[in-house]
């Protein structure tokens, strides 16, 4: 028996006539027959068709190959081109790239943000406008935070929510105040201001006929 039948050589079992074609940038596959990744097919013709760019602001690279919508959003953004920002963030991701990154919002800092969403108050552009305090709004602040960056406590809170950690706690004034009335306490110190019942004290929390009565003791 022929020995080389029995052990053939890789020459041997190499196949022949397979089509491997050079493609252009933006095709790929044996035959070029598919879109190279960051492309998509135009109007999703296969034969004869042509493969885009995909158009994703700069914010990333890959897209369905077929409908052209974007995946795999960076810099914060989100949508089917990249054109918006994630929940919590603030951006014009129309700049393309870093520079159109959707920034966390700071409500009041980015540590410690009380609101899950903030808006655009004006075009945020390239330069020093991007980094301007007054480009964007908190619009969710939560109960007992208020202010265009949630910034100081809201009326029967107190605290400091600019410090790190800071917090608005309910003012306490042991339920001997006008819930309807408006200053009830110190939004700093929570320091009870409009005691009733006959009660005073930093909380409310004596009668006045007890302090009378201390104060001649």
């Amino acid at each position: 028996m022929d020995e080389d039948v029995l052990h053939p050589t890789a020459a041997d079992t190499r196949m022949r006539g397979v089509e491997v074609c050079e493609c252009p940038e933006n095709f790929a596959g044996n035959s070029c027959e598919s879109c190279a990744s960051g492309y998509r097919r135009v109007n999703n013709q296969l034969y004869g068709g042509r493969c885009e760019k995909c158009s994703c602001q700069g914010h990333t690279d890959t897209c369905d190959p077929f409908t052209g919508a974007c995946t795999n959003c960076q810099h914060n953004t989100t949508g089917s081109r990249c054109e918006l920002c994630l929940p919590g963030h603030y951006g014009n991701p129309s700049l393309g790239g870093e520079l159109g990154a959707c920034r966390p919002c700071a409500c009041p800092t980015a540590e410690n943000s009380r609101s899950s969403e903030c808006v655009m108050t004006q075009l945020v552009v390239a330069g020093p406008a991007a980094s301007q305090e007054d480009a964007y709004v908190c619009t969710a602040c939560e109960r007992g935070y208020e202010g265009n960056k949630c910034e100081v406590c809201a009326d029967g809170f107190f605290g400091n929510p600019l410090e790190k950690n800071g917090t608005c706690k309910e003012c306490e004034c042991s339920g001997n105040i006008d819930l309807m009335a408006i200053g009830n306490c110190d939004t700093e110190t929570g320091k009870c201001l409009k005691c009733i019942g006959d009660t005073t004290g930093d909380h409310c929390e004596v009668t006045r006929a007890t302090f009378s009565l201390q104060q001649v003791n």
